[in-house]
């Protein structure tokens, strides 16, 4: 019926278990109570393997049965993968919260939860601040942006880091899209960065003009000198 069909498409497509189920809400009290070390704590071991507090398996033992480069289970549930990454960015553990929501994006089917854990590993990654890093960002962010097109803010932290890798036109175009979903868009950020775009542009110019002008005065003195 119409209602067990409602409440289908709210579910996970793969069932939390019960140690998740715990895991998730023991990481949540945590959170709100602001002890987000405890937090990270819970969701890393149950992503890891560990079922319950009192399982007393070596970390290195429970890693070693998976096969993937990243430090969590390929079977790990994308939610508890997902709200590990969250729990980690607010640590500042970069590297780490990639992997987690890296791992929840490649396990997730539902598009809407990919989208948002390929952002959250574009936020990841950006927030490492190395060319590297901000390429890799950049490639997870449009994969977000392409199964949600009318993402504000993930089209925002795009246009930021093309913004660091100095592709101006590229957030410029990003910042128009943004702006056709959400108007004041244009005035708080698109109008700024085409103001910036201007002063660059003259700058080259200013810059362009002077070496052109040195570049005939040195011709001249060049000249001088040879008839002498």
């Amino acid at each position: 019926d119409e209602d067990s069909t409602a409440q289908k498409t709210v579910l996970f497509e793969r069932d939390l278990q019960e140690h998740q189920r715990l895991a998730l809400i023991s990481a949540a009290q945590a959170t709100a109570a602001g002890r987000f070390a405890d937090a990270a704590l819970i969701l890393e071991r149950n992503a890891k393997g560990f079922i319950g507090e009192n399982d007393m398996r070596d970390a290195d033992e429970v890693s070693s049965s998976s096969s993937s480069s990243s430090p969590y289970l390929p079977y790990a549930h994308p939610a508890v993968l997902f709200a590990l990454g969250q729990t980690l960015g607010k640590l500042r553990r970069w590297v780490d919260a990639a992997s987690a929501y890296e791992l929840s994006a490649s396990q997730e089917t539902d598009l809407a939860r990919k989208a948002r854990a390929f952002a959250g590993a574009g936020v990841a990654h950006a927030n490492l601040g190395t060319d590297q890093s901000l390429e890799t960002a950049t490639g997870f962010l449009k994969r977000s942006i392409e199964l949600r097109n009318d993402d504000v803010a993930t089209m925002l932290s795009l246009a930021a880091v093309l913004k660091k890798t100095g592709d101006l036109y590229g957030a410029l175009a990003v910042l128009e899209q943004a702006s056709g979903i959400a108007p004041e868009i244009r005035q708080r950020f698109l109008a700024p960065l085409q103001l910036e775009i201007e002063r660059s542009k003259k700058r080259d110019a200013h810059k362009q003009t002077k070496g052109t002008r040195l570049g005939g005065k040195k011709e001249k003195a060049f000249g001088k000198e040879k008839r002498r």
